[in-house]
């Protein structure tokens, strides 16, 4: 069974660059199971990668776990940014919906 990420595992991944978070990615949650290449890659790779798994990781997040799961999910990684929804919505990076997503799964970081 799964657990959900902590609260300090949360706020160390927010301070991460893109690269620091892929790296972590792939070290802590098997690339194969993200569905991502292992690091290391380019600078454009990395952003296209985190991109493409941000959105594929929202909907299987709302297809398993419903749209309420997403949304809680979503003001929880505001409330890490002190930021509003409405930020989230408009401003949010893809390793904000990557933490949203596995937040919303219960999706294990591999500790």
């Amino acid at each position: 069974m799964s657990k959900a990420l902590t609260n300090e595992q949360i706020r160390k991944a927010l301070a991460m660059s893109e690269a620091q978070f892929y790296e972590w990615l792939c070290c802590n949650n098997e690339p194969y199971k993200l569905g991502i290449p292992p690091f290391p890659l380019n600078t454009e790779e990395i952003k296209k990668s985190l991109a493409d798994l941000a959105f594929r990781l929202r909907d299987e997040a709302i297809e398993d776990k419903g749209d309420m799961a997403w949304h809680k999910a979503t003001l929880k990684i505001c409330g890490y940014m002190r930021e509003s929804s409405i930020w989230f919505k408009n401003y949010g990076q893809p390793i904000h919906w990557i933490l949203a997503a596995m937040l919303a799964k219960g999706k294990e970081d591999g500790e």
